[in-house]
């Protein structure tokens, strides 16, 4: 069962632009990923890290490991639906988020989250359902551009 908690961060205009850069290199380096697995046909998340981490790592560098393997798994899952289409991602499109590279503080209303300018320190907002939900949170969340 996927449980849905939607927060509102509220960064600072330069939280702001290192959050939305880092969409945009995350999204680049899934594009990246897709003409790999495209051109040698590997299309599983095994398959595709053992192909594409290590040059993905050297060709997007500011990217930390924990994001290149989650790159690598949205592309996988981009390809599950079939492979007769080359796969491409929006500059500004979502991606997730583990508990690597984010935490939760609910009792704060804050987020420590991975920024290609390290990790920052975001103040977010919620209702109380989602605030209960993200005290026992699992899985993964997932920063998307409103």
């Amino acid at each position: 069962m996927k449980l849905i908690a939607q927060v509102k961060l509220q960064p600072t205009p330069e939280q702001a632009d290192a959050l939305k850069r880092t969409l945009e290199t995350a999204n680049a380096a899934c594009n990246w990923l897709s003409e790999q697995a495209w051109n040698a046909q590997a299309f599983r998340q095994y398959d595709l890290h053992r192909l594409a981490y290590h040059p993905c790592r050297e060709a997007f560098p500011s990217l930390s490991s924990q994001v290149v393997v989650r790159c690598i798994a949205k592309v996988a899952d981009a390809y599950k639906v079939d492979h007769k289409r080359k796969r491409s991602f929006s500059t500004t499109g979502g991606i997730a988020y583990d508990i690597r590279i984010l935490r939760w503080y609910v009792d704060r209303s804050e987020v420590s989250i991975w920024t290609v300018d390290g990790r920052q320190r975001i103040p977010f907002v919620c209702g109380e359902r989602q605030r209960d939900l993200l005290k026992t949170q699992r899985g993964e969340s997932d920063l998307v551009l409103v």
